[in-house]
C-alpha cells in the first residue's frame, strides 16, 4: 500500500477471549490514538438465510464462515472484495492521529483475509505489532464458555460484560472445555509463528500478557502508549469489564469437576 499513513501504524494481533475488547477500548479513549476493533471478522454461514451467490465459506472448528468488513459509517460488507479489503485497510492508516491502528484476531481472520497478511508485511519498517496473549489457557477456555452464556442470554453475538455486571456462577462442559483449551493453546502457537515472522521481516513488536494487562494496567498501558509514540501519562478508560472471575471455585458451580478432570494433566497447574 502505497499510501498517507499516520505517523505510527499498528496492528494489535490476538487470541480469542485474551481480553482484547477492554485494551483496544482503552487505547481507543487516547486523544491521539485510535484503535479500531475487528473491522476485519468473521460472520456465521449459518446466521444468514442466503449465502451471497460465489461464496465460499471457510469451515473452522466444525463451522462455516464468511468474510466480512466493519466499515466507518458502520455498513457491513458479507464477503467483500480483495479490492475493498485493501481500501479499508487504506483507510483505517490515514486516519488523521498520531497512532493508527486495529485488532486482528487469529487463526480464523488471518485465514479469512489473506490480504490483511499480505499488506502488513509490506509495511516492515513502518508498522508496530502488539501481541497480547493470555497464559492460563484453561480461564481462557471457560471465558469463552461464559461469553457464550453472555450472548444466549442477551441475543447480542457481539455483546460483552459491561463493568459493574455481575454473574451467577457458571456450569462448565469439561468435555468441550478441555477441546476448547487445546484450540486455543494451538492458536496461541500460531500466534507465536506470526509475530516471529513480523519481526523477522523488522517490525517492532510489544508482547503484552492479559495476566500482567489486569494485575498491572496503568503500567502496562504506560508502556503500549510510549511504544506507540503517544502520551503515556493520559489515563485510559476502558467500556468493557472482566467476564469471569480469577477465583474458579467461586465462578464454576460444577469446580470440583472440573478439577477432577484436569487433574494429573498440564492443566491443573492453571486452576
Amino acid at each position: 500500500m502505497r499510501v498517507r499513513r499516520c505517523e505510527t501504524p499498528f496492528v494489535v494481533l490476538f487470541i480469542d477471549r485474551s481480553g482484547s475488547s477492554h485494551f483496544c477500548s482503552a487505547l481507543d479513549s487516547h486523544k491521539t490514538v485510535v484503535c479500531r476493533r475487528e473491522d476485519f471478522c468473521e460472520l456465521g454461514a449459518d446466521t444468514l438465510d442466503k449465502i451471497p451467490p460465489g461464496s465460499k465459506p471457510l469451515e473452522f472448528v466444525n463451522r462455516s464462515f464468511l468474510r466480512q468488513i466493519h466499515r466507518f459509517d458502520t455498513q457491513r460488507i458479507v464477503e467483500p472484495t480483495s479490492k475493498q479489503v485493501r481500501a479499508h485497510l487504506h483507510d483505517i492508516f490515514s486516519l488523521p492521529v498520531t497512532s493508527c491502528g486495529f485488532k486482528f484476531k487469529l487463526p480464523i481472520q488471518l485465514e479469512l483475509f489473506p490480504e490483511v497478511d499480505q499488506e502488513l508485511r509490506m509495511m516492515r519498517g513502518e508498522l508496530k505489532v502488539i501481541a497480547l496473549f493470555r497464559n492460563n489457557a484453561l480461564k481462557q477456555a471457560i471465558s469463552r464458555q461464559n461469553l457464550r452464556r453472555i450472548q444466549k442470554d442477551s441475543g447480542d453475538t457481539q455483546h460483552n460484560l459491561l463493568p459493574g455486571t455481575s454473574l451467577e456462577p457458571l456450569r462448565v462442559d469439561t468435555e468441550s472445555l478441555l477441546t476448547s483449551v487445546r484450540n486455543l493453546q494451538g492458536a496461541r502457537r500460531t500466534l507465536d509463528t506470526v509475530v516471529n515472522d513480523y519481526a523477522t521481516l523488522g517490525m517492532e513488536v510489544h508482547r503484552v500478557e492479559y495476566e500482567d494487562l489486569i494485575a498491572n494496567p496503568s503500567s502496562v498501558f504506560g508502556d503500549v502508549l510510549e511504544f506507540l509514540k503517544a502520551d503515556p501519562k493520559i489515563q485510559l478508560v476502558s467500556s468493557y469489564g472482566k467476564a469471569t472471575p480469577d477465583n474458579l471455585n467461586e465462578a464454576i458451580e460444577n469446580y470440583d469437576e472440573l478439577r477432577a478432570a484436569v487433574a494429573g494433566t498440564d492443566l491443573e497447574q492453571y486452576l
